[in-house]
């Protein structure tokens, strides 16, 4: 397996918003690379938006998003530092403004 600092090189990370050291990495929900900070990377964190559209695109949080999959996010939204209501108003407003897909 590739070591973070074989690739890294100076950028921002598109998770944590840091100027420091980042790789290029797919995301883990959806078709995507994004820039990732050592930290963020072995979090297996993404940026909120990703997050956020990912849910969203399923359906209302938690209660049309598989139980496997909440743990997977409510990890997320932890380290991001967001509380699930702030979260699930977020999902709402977004099925409002652009419905689901």
């Amino acid at each position: 397996m590739a070591k973070f600092d074989e690739f890294a090189h100076p950028g921002k990370c598109e998770v944590c918003g840091k100027e420091t050291q980042v790789v290029t990495a797919a995301a883990s929900m959806g078709p995507m690379s994004l820039s990732y900070c050592k930290d963020c990377l072995n979090a297996g964190a993404e940026p909120y938006w990703v997050i956020l559209a990912h849910v969203s695109s399923a359906g209302y949080w938690p209660e049309d998003i598989k139980p496997e999959k909440q743990e997977c996010i409510r990890k997320m939204l932890a380290y991001l530092g967001k509380t699930e209501e702030e979260f699930a108003k977020d999902v709402a407003d977004q099925i409002e403004k652009f419905g689901r897909f």
